[in-house]
Parts: structure tokens; C-alpha cells; sequence
């Protein structure tokens, strides 16, 4: 770890503190809900820069370029969702139920994102799965399918339209193939030095995760506002997701810079 990345760590604590501060000292309030959603959509698109910074290192003519390129696009589509969903939310009101243009942002977004990361699996995957692979998406499977057993009989019941209890549906999915897609590129990449920042970005998909579950029991059970622990974990989970790519991105140039200092030597 660099000095660049040791600055950029801290500044991610504190922007976490900052946040956790803000959601949790502070009542919530309509006032206040304008500074809580301006914070995560400069984040969000702080986090499109940042996929960015990391694809420019490879550029469009290598996979690894071309698998981030399609994070990058995965990254966009997130912050129109969250644009859309905001804009919806202030201006036009929707209800919990309803199926709209962010929604259908989100899963373009994980379209992309998902074929990125699964690009990324291809390149660094080992010529055969091993134990441990496996493992992980056995686990991932069962976990999902528990998801899936305990919110189906709820969306099932719900008086919604079908294209909204499938998306309830589609969001468990969704999030299980990004998250086993980042655990098999963790677990293929152990033995680099890349595996730390991937760590790092499947921690922010992991937490977001972990808030599409809220959301989807907030729709569920048919509530609207989201406990400060939300707001402040979307956050977190945004500003992990930079971190993880500005890591990549120096991780990968202090690869270059040891290979050719050993190419030096060897002359």
C-alpha cells in the first residue's frame, strides 16, 4: 500500500465518520433530506470518476480494459437510478409499488456491471474451479435460496402489479450474481497483489446488497422511510466502492513500476 492509497484511506474514514455522524446526530427531516441525497449522489457519481480513473490504466484495448469499461457504464447507470429515484421522489411522488425508470436503471446497471465482473472471472479464473470456488457458490446459492424462500410467500401476497413483485424478486437474484462473481475473482486472485483492492469492491457491492434486502422488506411491509443506518450504509458503501477502484488503480501501477525496475536490473 502506497502512500497515495494509505491518504485515500483515511480520507474514506473520515468521510464514513463524517456521515455516520450526520445520519445519527442529527434528526431526520425534510429539510435535511435535500443534504442527505445531494451527499450520495456526489458520491455516486464520485464512484463513476472512480471506476473510470481504473479503467483509463488498461484502456479499451485489453480485457481487463474492456471488463472494467462495462463496470464503468454499470457505474452510470446506478447514479441515473439514483438521480431518477430522487428526482421521482421530490418532485413527482411515486408509491412504494410502483415500477419506475430508476428501477429499470438499477438492473440495466447490474447487467453491466455483472458482465464486467464475470469478464474480470474469465481473465483471472484458474484453468479448473477449485474446492474452495465451489464452496463459494454453494454457499451463495443456499443463502440466496433462503432469500428467496423467506421473501417470496410476502411478495406473493402483495396487492402490486407482477412486473413489481418479479423486480422484488429479480433484486435477490441480482445481487447474488454480483456477489458470487466478486467472491470467485477474490478467491482466483489470493495470490496477487490485485486481491486486496477486489476485497475492497466487493465489500461496497456486499453492503449495498445488504441495503436492497432493507429496501425490499421497506416495500414489503409497505413502509417508506428508511432508518438512519440505511442512509449512512448506502454512503459507506459508495465510498468503499471508490476507494476499491482508486486502490486498483495505484495497485496496478506499482505492479508496472516493480517489473520494470526488475527489467532494469536484469540489463
Amino acid at each position: 500500500m502506497n502512500s497515495k492509497v494509505k491518504i485515500g484511506l483515511i480520507i474514506a474514514v473520515i468521510i464514513s465518520l463524517a456521515d455516520i455522524c450526520l445520519y445519527n446526530a442529527v434528526p431526520l427531516n425534510k429539510d435535511l433530506y435535500i443534504v442527505y441525497e445531494s451527499s450520495g449522489l456526489g458520491l455516486s457519481l464520485a464512484l463513476v470518476f472512480a471506476s473510470f480513473y481504473a479503467f483509463r490504466f488498461h484502456g479499451h484495448r485489453s480485457m481487463q480494459g474492456r471488463a472494467l469499461l462495462l463496470m464503468v457504464i454499470g457505474e452510470i447507470f446506478w447514479f441515473f437510478a439514483l438521480f431518477s429515484y430522487i428526482y421521482q421522489g421530490n418532485i413527482h411522488g411515486f408509491e412504494m409499488f410502483d415500477f419506475t425508470i430508476s428501477d429499470i436503471f438499477w438492473f440495466v446497471g447490474y447487467l453491466f456491471l455483472g458482465a464486467g465482473l464475470y469478464n474480470i472471472f474469465v481473465i483471472v479464473k484458474p484453468p479448473r474451479l477449485k474446492t474452495k470456488h465451489v464452496a463459494a457458490l454453494g454457499l451463495f446459492l443456499f443463502l440466496t435460496l433462503v432469500n428467496l424462500c423467506i421473501a417470496y410467500p410476502a411478495v406473493a401476497g402483495l396487492e402490486a402489479m407482477p412486473i413489481v413483485k418479479w423486480g422484488l424478486i429479480l433484486y435477490i437474484i441480482a445481487d447474488f450474481v454480483m456477489l458470487s462473481l466478486g467472491v470467485l475473482i477474490i478467491l482466483s486472485t489470493l495470490d496477487t497483489k490485485t486481491s486486496r483492492p477486489w476485497m475492497v469492491i466487493v465489500l461496497g457491492l456486499l453492503l449495498s446488497a445488504v441495503i436492497d434486502v432493507v429496501m425490499t422488506d421497506l416495500r414489503i411491509t409497505n413502509l417508506f422511510e428508511a432508518p438512519p443506518f440505511v442512509f449512512s450504509l448506502w454512503d459507506i458503501s459508495l465510498v468503499i466502492g471508490v476507494f476499491g477502484y482508486f486502490y486498483y488503480r495505484q495497485t496496478m501501477e506499482d505492479i508496472v513500476r516493480l517489473v520494470s525496475k526488475k527489467n532494469e536490473v536484469l540489463r
